[in-house]
């Protein structure tokens, strides 16, 4: 089952659900961790994973005031935050 696998990272921030505000807030951990060089955010939620990363992808895409990532990568898995 696509984005249910384990995923095996360290010094990440995980995020639990997905909403309208879900670009907005990866966007202001991406511009916390730029003096880091980057980071990772860890994304959990009862969203399709292939919706959550073509919705990302969107936003990094536009033409005006695109979403920047500063060097941060973004994992998504699909499932209940309260169940695994």
């Amino acid at each position: 089952n696509k984005g249910t696998s384990r995923c095996i990272e360290d010094h990440h921030t995980l995020m639990l659900g997905w909403t309208d505000k879900s670009l907005a807030i990866i966007q202001g951990i991406a511009l916390a961790n730029k003096s880091e060089g980057g980071g990772v955010i860890v994304v959990l939620a009862e969203v399709d994973k292939q919706e959550m990363e073509d919705t990302l992808l969107s936003a990094l895409q536009m033409s005006e005031h695109p979403l920047e990532l500063h060097g941060t990568e973004v994992i998504f898995r699909s499932g209940n935050p309260l169940m695994e």
